[in-house]
């Protein structure tokens, strides 16, 4: 054995460290089982690059002319911009809402800060700091509608509008994966085919259900009224409510919708009249009943077991105080009540001044007796 030649030096695996959890008892070496680990699902291939994660060189500071710039095509395609209500309240905020610079593409299309550059072009502002970021015209409107997922001037049906205009960019992406014949199925036991569901797509960058797009595709090949349809547009109305009106006649759903504007037009009005003439709340009761409930669920949470004792003491005496508060204001009320009362009911010569007590005002005060005789 001596003699023997060496042969090259094989190259071995480095040794795994097991958990102390994971090494087999002496009496069971040699029969140590593995674990088989399923095989990591390669991911799928997204249509579109996230515009969030662009790298910090690709974003840059740049002053940019105000004429220059210019909204998404999809907005004006469908005649899509800030509502009057929302320029209004950004112009009362001045200056401060041009110290946030604007989104835009390398082409200047904006991305974010539609309504600012419309304020700008009404003051007549030359130029706008703009932040420039290397977007295509899909990344663009993919961006636009992960900015406007709240209703300021871009509701569920304007998103779903402005989503369906990438269907045919979703639909060629379904295209190449069904075309890739299993290129990105599973091995093993787990093998499903992974295809785009262009409605599932569309309703994920809208931000709404599956259901809404469908019933959005449906009204935007059905006969409706133009007063529906901007009411739709408005955000007056649903989707929902819009789609059962699908198939009435025109004059039906025009009959429907002044119908449903009146309803909520009238539950306003109801509902202002309540707040103006409802009790006022009571600041300092409110916090005393929050602090209250807060205090009963603490009492209940085991590791405040041990110190329940105290927590109900505080809890008795947040009670008697809230008791008195009630009472002094229920007082209060009560006392305001009987001296409006008392305003109306007293004679026109008698004082009711509590602070001073009754007392006749001077002859010069008092109001002719238009009863008297003569």
């Amino acid at each position: 054995m001596n003699g023997a030649t060496k042969g090259p030096a094989l190259a071995l695996p480095s040794p795994v460290l097991c958990a102390p959890s994971q090494i087999p008892d002496a009496a069971h070496l040699g029969r140590a089982h593995l674990q088989a680990v399923p095989p990591e699902q390669p991911a799928q291939p997204s249509l579109f690059s996230d515009p969030i994660a662009a790298p910090p060189d690709a974003v840059r500071m740049e002053l940019r002319r105000t004429d220059a710039l210019k909204p998404h095509s999809s907005l004006l395609k469908q005649g899509l911009s800030p509502t009057n209500e929302r320029l209004l309240a950004l112009e009362k905020l001045g200056a401060a809402i041009f110290e946030q610079p604007l989104f835009i593409t390398q082409e200047n299309v904006i991305v974010d800060g539609y309504a600012r550059w419309r304020i700008a072009h009404r003051q007549q502002r030359d130029t706008l700091m703009c932040q420039v970021c290397q977007l295509t015209e899909q990344e663009a409107l993919q961006r636009i509608l992960q900015t406007h997922r709240r209703p300021e001037w871009l509701n569920d049906f304007n998103r779903v509008q402005l989503a369906l205009d990438l269907e045919p960019s979703l639909r060629e992406g379904a295209r190449e994966n069904q075309s890739a014949g299993g290129k990105y199925k599973v091995p093993s036991k787990l093998t499903e085919d992974r295809r785009l569901d262009c409605r599932k797509q569309v309703a994920a960058l809208a931000g709404v259900s599956t259901g809404n797009v469908t019933k959005v595709k449906q009204l935007l090949i059905s006969a409706m009224a133009k007063e529906v349809t901007e009411a739709l547009r408005s955000g007056e109305v649903s989707i929902h409510y819009v789609w059962k009106l699908r198939n009435l006649p025109i004059g039906d759903q025009k009959e429907h919708l002044e119908r449903r504007l009146s309803e909520k037009r009238r539950s306003e009005r109801i509902r202002k009249l309540l707040a103006r003439h409802g009790p006022k709340p009571d600041p300092i009761a409110d916090s005393l009943r929050h602090l209250n409930l807060g205090l009963k669920g603490l009492k209940n949470a085991p590791r405040m077991a041990a110190h329940w004792k105290q927590i109900d003491e505080l809890i008795t005496a947040l009670e008697h105080q809230f008791t008195i508060v009630r009472s002094d204001s229920d007082a209060r009320r009560q006392t305001d009540r009987q001296a409006d009362t008392g305003r109306q009911s007293a004679p026109l010569g008698q004082c009711t001044d509590k602070s001073c007590g009754p007392r006749e005002l001077p002859e010069s005060a008092r109001l002719p007796d238009l009863c008297a005789g003569g």
